[in-house]
């Protein structure tokens, strides 16, 4: 919808700290679909799509509907127009098409997955606008081999990606690097090409079964769509040199998301994974077979939550500390974690070393 591109845009320049004044066009050659969008009002059902904390910034519910609050209406221009028989758009900086001419079955993300994407899209943009030092910058997104590819390209002054790791630990776990960690949890990748004089090049890639929410069932083909993994301590994983290690149980419906944090947490000495669980039912009965010291638990999973499998694990494992781990970052997530037993609550698009740190935290607190 329009509306969205209004809301990220005011987002945008909020967080930028500007006021610029944003008119955004919008089309279609239906006069009454652009009655109806001019009117900015939606079906209550939009709510199971919109983050509450916009839903209640951006919206007001009257008469059993949400209509989009005035100043992002005012930010909006319709009007009818035919791109196959009217000249193309003029003095425009940016133009975002939606259905086209041709009309396919496109497959739907999660939220999550649209929350990483953006924060992702944002974060490269961000460093165009920073550090680019020019005005223009190209970015495409296609699906390609069962992949979103975003490729973002600028010809400005490019920088040194030798330092990128200063950057790093400068601004704690943020900046490019930091998304290309965060994709890596979910089986994608950022390649990064840029030198001084020469302009920059990011391709993002991130592979589309995770992005559309699907789990073990649908990446292996079977038929049951709840699973429990556990890694036996005779594999190696238990002890080394007589220490005792944290023993964790990682809990998320995405098995690459589970893989890419299992990968990063086995480079730590004195970490294990104790095992891993797919929805909070299989996280219950694993954690009460395992009782494990740290639990990282997801809080959006198909059949019992993350927070109510959290609730019970809190309640009959007294020694096992849950760490909620989500890519939504509205304050009531994190209460009803807490809540619910948990230490700690942290988002997945983070820097890796906070969920490192919290877990050795709450262990030597106990």
């Amino acid at each position: 919808m329009s509306a969205g591109s209004a809301i990220l845009m005011r987002e945008l320049l909020d967080e930028m700290g500007k006021d610029n004044r944003v008119q955004i066009f919008g089309t279609d050659l239906s006069i009454d679909a652009i009655d109806v969008a001019r009117n900015g009002i939606y079906r209550k059902n939009i709510a199971d799509d919109i983050t509450p904390e916009r839903l209640k910034r951006f919206f007001t519910f009257k008469d059993d509907s949400y209509q989009v609050n005035a100043n992002i209406r005012e930010m909006l221009v319709f009007a009818v127009h035919n791109l196959t028989k009217e000249p193309p758009f003029l003095r425009m900086d940016l133009i975002s098409v939606r259905n086209l001419i041709a009309h396919r079955k496109i497959r739907s993300f999660t939220t999550e997955a649209n929350l990483l994407l953006f924060h992702a899209a944002r974060e490269l943009l961000f460093n165009v606008v920073k550090h680019s030092g020019v005005k223009t910058v190209r970015a495409e997104v296609e699906q390609s081999g069962g992949y979103i590819l975003l490729n973002v390209e600028d010809e400005g002054v490019g920088f040194d990606t030798s330092q990128l790791h200063i950057e790093k630990r400068q601004s704690g776990g943020a900046g490019l690097l930091g998304i290309q960690e965060r994709i890596s949890y979910i089986g994608g990748n950022l390649e990064i090409d840029s030198a001084p004089g020469r302009g920059s090049r990011f391709k993002l890639t991130t592979p589309i079964s995770i992005l559309a929410g699907e789990t073990e069932s649908a990446i292996r083909e079977e038929k049951e769509t709840r699973i429990s993994v556990m890694i036996a301590p005779e594999l190696g994983f238990r002890q080394t040199g007589g220490e005792s290690k944290v023993r964790i149980m990682l809990v998320d419906d995405h098995l690459v998301l589970r893989q890419g944090l299992a990968g990063l947490l086995r480079c730590e000495p004195d970490f294990e994974i104790a095992g891993e669980a797919s929805d909070g039912e299989a996280a219950v009965k694993l954690a009460r077979e395992l009782r494990p010291d740290v639990v990282l638990m997801d809080i959006s999973m198909p059949g019992m939550d993350g927070i109510e499998a959290t609730r019970i694990i809190h309640r009959e494992l007294q020694g096992t500390r849950v760490i909620g781990l989500s890519m939504f970052q509205e304050p009531e997530w994190e209460s009803a974690m807490r809540e619910a037993g948990a230490v700690g609550y942290l988002s997945k698009s983070g820097p890796a070393e906070a969920v490192i740190d919290t877990i050795r935290a709450c262990v030597s607190a106990t």
